[in-house]
Order: C-alpha cells, then structure tokens, then sequence
C-alpha cells in the first residue's frame, strides 16, 4: 500500500520545530527539570517535536498556583457577598 506525502504549512513545520512547554497557570513554561521528550509522527516515525517532560515538581508548582488562586477567588467571593 502507497501513502501519499503530505505537505505541511509553514506554520505547522515552524510550531513542531520549537521545543514545546508546559502550560502552568496560563503561561508557557519549560519543564522545572529542563528534560523533553520527542514525539513521532505515526505514519512515518520521524521525531514530530521535543514536548517539556513535567514531572512532580511541575504539577506541585501548577497545583500550588491552582490551589492559590482558589483561595484568592473563595474570599473575593465571600467579601463581595458581604460574609
């Protein structure tokens, strides 16, 4: 069975070229550890792009911002219902 190549756009190829990062509270950041791992393309297996590899530290530090945040948003709720 023959595949057909396929062209990809220039914005596609320029986007899976960078280093890709995490998105901890709402910015884009590398992992804490600096490590990556590469993702293929399944119909060819070539390396697609090198994703930031989280680890526990990272969900710490994204869980610790959540849980933050949170607080922040409960007792802003709370004073402007006048508790």
């Amino acid at each position: 069975m023959a595949t057909a190549a396929v062209q990809l756009d220039d914005k596609v190829t320029s986007f899976v070229a960078k280093k890709q990062k995490l998105l901890i509270n709402g910015k884009w950041v590398d992992a804490a550890s600096g490590k990556t791992f590469p993702t293929y393309n399944p119909a060819t297996g070539e390396v697609l792009a090198n994703v930031a590899a989280g680890d526990k530290e990272d969900i710490d530090r994204g869980h610790a911002l959540q849980s933050d945040d949170g607080r922040r948003r409960f007792f802003a709720r709370r004073h402007d219902a006048g508790c």
